[in-house]
């Protein structure tokens, strides 16, 4: 007899319910408090499997745009105030680097225009940095992404192939339109 994974997943919890784990709770979410300004919009995030963290940079309020780093550590959130950081960006893009074990950041939107009533992105960032769980460091690649926004999830660490991949992400030439991008980008830490 066959038995669907569907059907193996419904015996396994029944099994920890009749053993007195609850699947919910062993299985599922937990609400945590929060600590981080909730407030602030298109920060990026990114996981650090080395420092067992999640780090979040920028973000915004309205117009204001913020340089902020926060981390998170499976309980509350911190915020940090390290001695180098980026300029303040929105719609970044951030992941953690398996080759240097240090979180990589990209591009994202450094000024908006407000002028359309809609938060409209203005200027671009096409500059590289690194976080070590201490401090930034701007990065200067020989090649590098066209400047762009996108956030967090255009961007990937693929553990295996130790590397970052890039995909997309977008592009305001000006007005309310953005273009997308379809150019893939390799990081490979060195």
């Amino acid at each position: 007899m066959k038995i669907s994974r569907m059907m193996m997943l419904s015996l396994a919890c029944a099994c920890l319910s009749a053993v007195g784990l609850s699947a919910q709770k062993r299985f599922g979410w937990d609400w945590r408090p929060a600590e981080i300004d909730a407030d602030y919009l298109d920060g990026a995030y990114a996981s650090d499997p080395v420092r067992r963290k999640i780090y979040r940079f920028g973000g915004r309020r309205g117009p204001s745009l913020s340089n902020e780093t926060w981390e998170f550590d499976g309980r509350r959130w911190r915020q940090l105030h390290p001695k180098h950081s980026p300029p303040p960006l929105v719609l970044s893009m951030m992941s953690f680097d398996p080759v240097t074990k240090t979180v990589i950041l990209f591009g994202g939107i450094t000024q908006i225009d407000d002028r359309y009533g809609a938060s409209l992105p203005f200027a671009h960032s096409a500059r590289t940095w690194s976080w070590d769980g201490q401090d930034w460091k701007e990065l200067f690649p020989k090649k590098s992404p066209s400047a762009r926004f996108g956030g967090s999830r255009w961007i990937v660490s693929d553990v295996k192939n130790r590397r970052v991949v890039l995909h997309g992400g977008a592009y305001y030439p000006g007005g309310i339109s953005s273009i997308p991008l379809n150019d893939t980008w390799v990081w490979n830490g060195l």
